[in-house]
């Protein structure tokens, strides 16, 4: 079968297109929890450890994390080394 000539310009197209917003991916994964993500979280860590990285620096850390870091702490003392004083350094 032969191509036809498309019927408007590049030009054309560009000046009606509009965006099309795809959401499948909010229907069909549902949104991470502290608790689901804790796991691999903590996985990360000792791996790093075991290559023997000893310090992590994360940038995006904010304040309100500092809990989730606690408990992490807490959960696994003598597993992990002591949780960070400080938050944004």
């Amino acid at each position: 079968m032969a191509k036809s000539p498309c019927p408007i310009s590049k030009t054309q197209f560009l000046e009606k297109a509009e965006a099309v917003k795809v959401t499948i991916v909010d229907k069909l994964v549902p949104v991470a929890t502290a608790d689901k993500l804790r796991p691999s979280f903590v996985r990360s860590l000792s791996n790093q450890l075991s290559l023997g990285i000893t310090r992590i620096v994360m940038a995006d850390e904010t304040a309100d994390n500092v809990p989730e870091w606690e408990r992490v702490h807490r959960e696994h003392r003598g597993e992990l080394p002591r949780r960070p004083d400080s938050v944004g350094e």
